[in-house]
């Protein structure tokens, strides 16, 4: 899918955040293996979620979905496959989660995902489910999926995980069902916290004082609904402060993001339940340690290119190792576009103000890639092309449909 843009001035509206994509994930997967029937309001449905459902159904979970609520019938630990692979698509998140669940299948199941996740190397992921007690190897060299599930020997006991966030809640999961107690000595962040919380709702409580003390405990079938997360609206308030533009989100959780414009020197009002975000707006330069939102980069390049001085983005492991590599995507994407900006080491530094001008760009397979770079066009002279925009569908729900009613021009081909 190909998407044709231009600048845009004078956006108004208002936009409501989308519900969660982890916090949709977890839910289901924490449902997979429970006792009973859960209930998920507001799930998320977009591609890196939806590709959950038929898998699960793979290892033996019914799940009936509407647009408003999906219900699952769990295991209870007890996952019967009737085929011998799952497919996570693009979503390592998804890939994870499958993983955990197989490995309590009682026979060999492969864990897959499409051309662009079977490329990336996953090895944090690889020896943490090993480190818990799965059995599982990498069909390559590359430590990449396909992953190949052969049971689990959950022996309990304290286990140190150093492992980014991301994976972390995926491997509780099989430690429920350890022949003992689990310590896991981990560092946690934000999906953590949502997933020891969804937990909480299968009536498990764990311990986190000086790590994780996960008790051997069957899951109760729970009801959620899934809370919006205001991160997802990054793209629009990074184009409005960076535009004569002012969006009101509706909604009193700011998220992550917004305090790391406030970094830029950048600024939001609160108005009772909503938060107003408007621009033009001049960012101040800054240096900034990305390793813990990589979801973010692409943004805060866009960001810093409107500087008056020389910003400065490290820590850049992570974001190399998402959908595609986001650094060396938004490096070339932007330089091609008349940014003054350049690797080094690992870092990236960004000389601004610069005059972005139009021109065709490619986000590989990756959402957020794909909306910053769109919201560069939006920001840039002349006209943007942004090809494989296809790739928005991986997390934004209606990311298209919002920006038109904001009042963006665009054509989709």
């Amino acid at each position: 899918m190909r998407v044709v843009l231009g600048r845009s001035e004078g956006l108004r509206g208002e936009i409501t955040p989308w519900p969660s994509k982890f916090f949709t994930q977890f839910s289901v997967a924490l449902a997979a293996l429970g006792e009973g029937r859960s209930e998920i309001g507001s799930p998320l449905a977009v591609e890196d979620t939806l590709c959950l459902l038929p898998s699960l159904k793979k290892l033996g979970v019914e799940v009936k979905r509407t647009p408003r609520k999906w219900t699952v019938w769990g295991t209870a630990g007890k996952p019967m496959p009737t085929a011998g692979a799952v497919d996570a698509k693009g979503s390592a998140t998804s890939l994870s989660l499958l993983c955990s669940i197989s490995a309590l299948a009682g026979k060999t199941v492969v864990v897959t995902g499409n051309p662009s996740l079977r490329s990336r190397p996953l090895p944090e992921l690889l020896r943490g489910l090993q480190r818990v007690g799965v059995s599982v190897l990498s069909s390559k060299e590359t430590d990449s999926p396909p992953f190949v599930i052969m049971g689990a020997r959950l022996r309990g006991g304290r286990v140190k995980l150093n492992m980014p966030d991301k994976y972390l809640p995926s491997l509780i999961l099989p430690c429920l069902f350890g022949e003992r107690n689990y310590h896991l000595q981990v560092k946690g962040g934000r999906r953590l916290e949502m997933a020891l919380k969804l937990l909480a709702a299968g009536s498990v409580k764990i311990a986190s004082d000086g790590g994780l003390r996960i008790p051997r405990e069957v899951p109760k079938g729970f009801r959620t609904t899934v809370p919006p997360d205001p991160d997802l609206l990054a793209p629009f308030s990074t184009l409005a402060v960076l535009s004569d533009s002012k969006i009101l989100i509706r909604g009193e959780e700011e998220g992550i993001f917004l305090s790391l414009l406030r970094r830029f020197g950048l600024k939001e009002r609160k108005r009772g339940k909503t938060i107003l975000i408007e621009g033009p707006q001049p960012p101040t330069p800054t240096k900034l340690d990305v390793s813990g939102f990589p979801e973010f980069f692409p943004l805060l390049c866009v960001t810093a290119c409107f500087a008056k001085g020389t910003s400065v983005l490290f820590g850049l492991s992570p974001a190399r190792k998402a959908k595609t590599d986001r650094v060396s995507t938004m490096v070339k994407s932007l330089r091609k576009m008349g940014a003054r900006i350049k690797e080094d080491s690992n870092r990236v530094i960004i000389r601004g103000p610069s005059v972005l001008r139009g021109c065709t760009v490619d986000p590989g397979e990756d959402p957020c890639t794909a909306a910053a770079l769109a919201v560069a066009g939006l920001l840039a002279e002349g006209q943007t092309i942004i090809e494989n925009a296809q790739a928005l569908r991986l997390t934004y729900p209606a990311f298209l449909a919002s920006l038109r009613r904001l009042g963006v021009e665009l054509t989709v081909g």
